[in-house]
Order: C-alpha cells, then structure tokens, then sequence
C-alpha cells in the first residue's frame, strides 16, 4: 500500500480574518484524526497566493473516503466557513520517498 499526500490549495473568503482561520486549524486536524489513515497535516500559508493543507493518509482510497466525508461533517465548522469554496483545488498523490530528519 502507497502512502498518500492530499494537497488542498485555497484561498479565504472576503470577509475571513486570518488570525481567527489559524486558530481554527486544530479543529480540522483533531477530526481528521479520527479518520482511518490520517497520519499528519500541515496547513501552509502562500501569501497573495492563498494556502494549501497538506494533509498524509495511508493510503488513497482512506485520503479519498476522507475527502468525501469532511463535506458533510466539518463544512459548518468556523474552519471551512472561512474558505472560499469558488478556489478550492483537490489533489491526491502517490508519496514517492519520505526522508525523516536524522
């Protein structure tokens, strides 16, 4: 089984407040850990150029049964709220190589 990288690139609506959109990130990855697969997210912040969560799944099949769900479970939350659903751009990634720091 290949790991997956889920690559979800964005940018805020008009009217989110960045600092409000950071606070609210925990509450995305506490649900995405209770998913089967989910190993680790990382929400990173491009500037001008929006942002994109980075979040690693086991597997594809588990990244891809996730994605469907966090529509239905966590669209109400401040999060999700925050993010303009018109810019939203979906990846999934077989992870090639993983190296860990030394």
């Amino acid at each position: 089984m290949t790991s997956c990288l889920e690559m979800v690139a964005f940018k805020l609506a008009p009217y989110a407040d960045k600092d409000a959109f950071i606070d609210a990130a925990p509450s995305v990855t506490e649900w995405a850990a209770t998913q089967p697969g989910f190993q680790y997210r990382t929400l990173v912040d491009r500037g001008e150029h929006g942002w994109i969560d980075m979040v690693w799944w086991a597997s594809e099949v588990e990244a891809k049964a996730a994605a469907e769900k966090v529509g239905t479970e966590m669209m109400s939350s401040p999060f999700m709220q925050m993010i303009d659903p018109t810019t939203v751009k979906i990846e999934h990634h077989p992870v090639a190589h993983m190296g860990l720091a030394a």
